[in-house]
């Protein structure tokens, strides 16, 4: 399912942020997926990613996701479906339309898993549906805002039904109340659960990204002279597409990229986690520095090959963890 926002404050857009529900797939780029099963559900990493403006503003958006247990009649109300009906309905998509030949063993396995999922889902009157809390903040204070973001949670989350003024008069707080430390001061403030507090420090340099405290990482997923190429290919404005299946860690590595052009800056097409509903903007002819979950490569490939004939400048794709990298082209070529 696709994601969308169904809370926020503020109500209405400001002048220098929209928020819609292509914001809302940063936070589930590959869908919504609803848990079914008593056991835990796998969880999505938490993981701090720029946002863009028209202007070219930048602003820092973190993410904190949690499973929600929901009953079988509110889900209907949010989605308009019943989950049994949904879950036979993904499971006729996924399997009906197959000819006899994509038919094997591994794939029956995956019909009966499903079929008693559906048993299942008739005894039970609730499922756990995914939802994540963000907080977007011009500036770049990603251990600070997780922190909030935690707080929030443990404290009015758990007890959704009878403490949403608590809510409200939290997050008010949070935007109104706390100040931004002026240069080379910093301001403590305290949040429900976090008996320490936490501290905003003003960064001694403005302009440079303070998303990331360690640049020298990038030595862990890349050698010396890979991570030379790569830098060179952002001083020479190409299309860079970077690929992994941490959001955390293509958050972290292309952040990290930006940085070190300091004092230059990118102002190109910036997408550091791509969504599904994304993809069109791998089509433009300018240059772009993006990075996309692993599991999306099948749609990207679609993409390059709807575009093979156009004249428009190659694009390199970096795979993070295995160290290497390769042009757009030859997916397209390995498809043939």
């Amino acid at each position: 399912m696709k994601a969308e926002i169904i809370a926020r404050y503020p109500l209405k857009d400001t002048k220098n942020l929209e928020l819609n529900n292509l914001a809302a797939t940063i936070c589930f780029p590959t869908g919504i997926k609803v848990c079914y099963s008593e056991e835990t559900p796998s969880m999505i990493k938490d993981y701090v990613t720029p946002i863009t403006n028209q202007k070219g503003e930048r602003y820092y958006m973190m993410t904190y996701h949690f499973y929600h247990k929901v009953m079988n009649d509110m889900y209907s109300k949010l989605y308009e479906m019943h989950p049994l009906k949904h879950h036979l309905m993904k499971f006729g998509d996924s399997f009906l339309n197959m000819s006899e030949e994509e038919m094997n063993e591994s794939v029956t396995n995956q019909i009966q898993e499903s079929l008693e999922k559906s048993q299942e889902l008739g005894f039970r009157d609730y499922v756990y549906v995914p939802y994540c809390m963000c907080l977007i903040s011009k500036y770049p204070y990603v251990s600070e805002m997780k922190k909030c973001l935690q707080s929030i949670y443990t404290s009015v989350i758990n007890h959704l039904s009878d403490n949403k003024p608590d809510l409200n008069n939290l997050i008010m707080y949070l935007i109104h109340s706390v100040p931004i430390p002026e240069r080379n001061t910093k301001v403590k403030f305290f949040v429900p659960y976090c008996s320490k507090g936490i501290e905003l420090i003003c960064p001694k340099v403005q302009d440079i990204s303070i998303m990331n405290t360690n640049i020298s990482l990038l030595l862990k997923y890349f050698t010396i002279d890979k991570l030379i190429i790569i830098f060179r290919l952002v001083l020479f404005e190409k299309k860079i597409l970077f690929i992994d299946d941490d959001y955390t860690r293509l958050s972290f590595v292309t952040d990290s990229f930006i940085s070190l052009l300091y004092p230059f800056k990118w102002v190109h097409t910036y997408i550091p986690i791509m969504s599904d509903q994304m993809l069109k903007y791998l089509e433009t002819f300018l240059p772009f520095l993006n990075g996309i979950n692993s599991s999306l490569m099948n749609l990207v490939t679609q993409v390059f090959i709807n575009n093979e004939n156009e004249d428009s400048e190659e694009v390199f794709i970096v795979y993070i963890t295995k160290d290497k990298f390769r042009l757009g082209s030859s997916l397209t070529s390995n498809t043939k």
